[in-house]
């Protein structure tokens, strides 16, 4: 491994551990990090959950306010002491909740995470998140399919009332936009 290696932080969904994630993703991290030469690391979540943005999650790691922004940064600051990876060249992937959790990364510590890839995961309505709306961001990336029902793409209620509510995929992206002071219309190309 060279020094100044790049570190991905691989989150799995609620209920899952980071050895689930890599046998759901078919061990495909671990091609790219052999063939890109990049650090891949798949923590574990309290009792499998992460203490995410949103407000009325029932996870242990919600309900007893683990400092799961902290466990990245002490993650983060170990491996950086041992692999000698660029600090500026942190990215992190999560899925569902571990989706909802990059969300939260991206948002406390944007100085820390170059960039987040969210998928299965919107981002909360101000009624519904511990997180701040303003401020700069990490780049995000949102990835979710039209007929999830656990992350609704149109935003609204999510399945289980008590949760909450969330922006559409659309509203995620323009307020992470305007947080960044990027406010020209999305283009598209094909």
């Amino acid at each position: 491994l060279q020094q100044g290696a790049a570190l991905v932080i691989a989150l799995h969904g609620y209920r899952a551990t980071g050895l689930k994630m890599r046998r759901h993703t078919g061990w495909i991290f671990e091609t790219l990090a052999d063939r890109n030469g990049f650090v891949l690391v798949y923590p574990d979540g309290y009792q499998q959950g992460w203490n995410d943005c949103l407000k009325n999650t029932w996870n242990t790691a919600k309900v007893l306010d683990i400092d799961d922004v902290g466990f990245m940064r002490a993650l983060i600051q170990s491996i950086a002491s041992e692999a000698k990876i660029d600090p500026k060249k942190v990215y992190i992937f999560g899925f569902s909740n571990g989706g909802n959790m990059a969300l939260r990364l991206a948002s406390e510590a944007p100085n820390e995470i170059a960039a987040v890839v969210a998928v299965g995961a919107n981002w909360p309505t101000q009624e519904s998140s511990l997180c701040a709306s303003e401020g700069m961001t990490s780049r995000v990336m949102l990835v979710n399919g039209d007929s999830d029902s656990s992350s609704p793409y149109e935003g609204g209620k999510w399945p289980v009332p008590y949760i909450g509510s969330v922006m559409s995929k659309l509203a995620s992206a323009t307020a992470l936009a305007k947080r960044n002071g990027i406010l020209e219309p999305p283009s598209e190309t094909i």
